[in-house]
């Protein structure tokens, strides 16, 4: 026998999570969720935890999307926030 689980997307894109997936999970309210596409009409959700939450690592790469011509090093970045000091 398949349970319902059901939800309904509001129109601000949010829906809840089953009463039985909750309390199976121990979920609290503030806790996080991961998404996935797992397929085009099926999604993944992983609960996040202090195990699985994005790290310091997960920033890397972060920069390049506001400096295409290339990250200024430390170096350079102290330069431009030093300019003016001896005015």
């Amino acid at each position: 026998m398949h349970d319902d689980m059901t939800t309904v997307l509001t129109v601000r894109g949010q829906t809840s999570v089953p009463a039985r997936f909750r309390k199976e999970a121990h979920l609290q309210p503030g806790q996080r969720l991961r998404w996935y596409r797992a397929a085009p009409n099926e999604f993944r959700v992983v609960v996040e935890t202090p195990e699985t939450a994005a790290g310091p690592l997960a920033a890397l790469g972060y920069a390049e999307k506001f400096h295409p011509q290339g990250v200024p090093t430390t170096e350079q970045a102290m330069r431009v926030l030093r300019e003016g000091e001896d005015s």
